[in-house]
């Protein structure tokens, strides 16, 4: 046992003449993959329940990452958050974009676009404001960098954040406490968002009092014989669970094919990004082959996009939690501050 942590290897203990592995703090790359994914999979059945569903999976995956990293399960950055970094989220990025047809996105949009350009103008000078007002010296060079890498993020996610880190070669610590702050905060920010709006009516209750009043009006007027109805005429209850990841279905097929065609993307993004000399664009790159086959060929991939977003999200989940295990140095730099 003294050799095998002297060389860094699990330590062991004999609890009745029979040898026990360590299994907390999390020991060698599958006790680390396990507490990552355990965590993810946490998110996605929190949906089930009320707080899961105000709070969103993906947000409780990062709390329940954020939990295991400061009780000492997980260590401080293990070599695993760089293998989802690296391949695991490029992966899920063109898994996410099979439907972004452009066309049809500016066609349906409509005003609603305006909506978005009038907030990434107000999110970049919020950010550019922020940053003079709070520099982030103890971060130096890095400060700026890792503002930018926030304001994408702020715009268009984490596939942002993640394209401009790359972009910016930011450090991966600096990487990892920077979106650890600020899914921390934005759990502050979501909870109180919450709690200001669960006076007001949801959407389902706003078109079922609707379809109630509807009904009352109807029967009055043409007898209750109108008012039977069939259970195969009912609509279905929506949400996560059978069958599906968020309301998704999954085709085994489907999912496979979709998986090929995203290794694909990834695999000519980053030749591309480094015949063209830009290898830190690879991010970029695969996203814009990926929009560009989405809007050419939208019927085709059209029949891959419902289970290649449900194992995004899958995927997705890992990204949200893993961050979570640099929150110790993020700690450290607002003590810096």
């Amino acid at each position: 046992a003294a050799a095998a942590a002297a060389a860094g290897g699990p330590c062991l203990a004999k609890v009745g003449g029979i040898t026990l592995p360590q299994l907390v703090p999390a020991s060698g790359p599958w006790g680390v993959w396990a507490g990552l994914i355990c965590a993810g999979a946490f998110g996605l059945w929190s949906e089930r329940t009320r707080l899961g569903k105000e709070l969103s999976g993906a947000l409780v995956a990062t709390l329940a990452g954020m939990a295991l990293a400061n009780l000492g399960y997980l260590p401080p950055h293990p070599k695993e958050a760089d293998l989802v970094f690296k391949y695991i989220l490029p992966l899920a990025i063109p898994l996410l974009l099979f439907s972004a047809n452009i066309a049809r996105i500016l066609s349906e949009t409509g005003t609603l676009l305006l909506a978005f350009l009038l907030g990434t103008v107000t999110t970049v000078i919020s950010s550019w404001a922020a940053m003079v007002i709070f520099p982030l010296r103890a971060l130096g060079d890095e400060g700026w960098k890792i503002a930018a890498a926030l304001t994408a993020r702020h715009i268009g996610g984490a596939v942002n954040y993640m394209a401009v880190s790359e972009t910016l070669q930011i450090s991966p610590s600096t990487f990892g406490a920077g979106l650890a702050a600020d899914d921390l905060i934005l759990t502050l920010y979501f909870v109180s968002i919450y709690s200001l709006a669960k006076s007001i009516p949801s959407e389902q209750q706003q078109q079922a009092a609707g379809a109630a009043d509807i009904g009352d009006s109807s029967s009055s007027s043409s007898g209750a014989g109108s008012s039977s109805s069939t259970p195969s005429e009912e609509a279905p209850v929506a949400g996560g669970g059978h069958g599906g990841i968020g309301g998704r279905s999954i085709s085994v097929y489907a999912a496979m094919l979709g998986v090929a065609l995203s290794a694909l993307i990834c695999y000519l993004g980053t030749q591309l990004s480094t015949a063209w000399a830009m290898p830190t664009q690879s991010i970029t790159i695969i996203t814009g082959i990926t929009l560009i086959l989405a809007s050419v060929l939208p019927k085709q991939l059209a029949a891959l996009a419902s289970s290649s977003e449900g194992l995004a999200l899958m995927l997705m989940q890992v990204r949200g939690d893993v961050v979570m295990s640099d929150l110790k140095e993020w700690v450290t730099y607002t003590q810096c501050i």
